[in-house]
């Protein structure tokens, strides 16, 4: 969050990424989309307004980051941004991967029959690329 306040210009790599998609709902992915929206209507983000909508605990270490500069060397920055996108890619391939296999369990406790490849290209396990 705070490499997007600072570096308006790593919005569009957070765009690119298509990381909005394996974002948990809620404030984070709010912001995030509202973000990637103004940076497309080349609207400036204003830090103020986007930090007063994230909960408190958030919104003090994102402003902490903001006052000391924690972004301002630009190998430390690109290294927090691929992090970050890693780890939202990683949590969401987690989310889909406990999904499939608690949906696999129930139908074999219910003893339900799965459909062929049809059905099965729904439940399919996620890899990270390159992993």
């Amino acid at each position: 969050m705070t490499v997007l306040l600072t570096h308006p210009d790593s919005v569009a790599r957070v765009a690119d990424s298509a990381i909005i998609n394996s974002m948990d709902e809620g404030v984070w992915r709010e912001v995030v989309d509202d973000m990637i929206g103004m940076a497309r209507e080349r609207r400036s983000i204003t830090p103020g307004e986007l930090i007063q909508r994230l909960p408190d605990g958030l919104r003090d270490r994102v402003a902490r980051e903001l006052t000391q500069g924690t972004f301002t060397d630009p190998t430390t920055r690109e290294r927090a941004l691929e992090d970050c996108i890693k780890r939202i890619h990683d949590a969401a391939i987690r989310r889909h991967n406990q999904n499939v296999i608690s949906e696999l369990r129930k139908r074999e406790a219910l003893g339900t029959e799965l459909e062929p490849a049809s059905e099965l290209a729904n439940l399919k396990l996620r890899k990270r690329p390159n992993a």
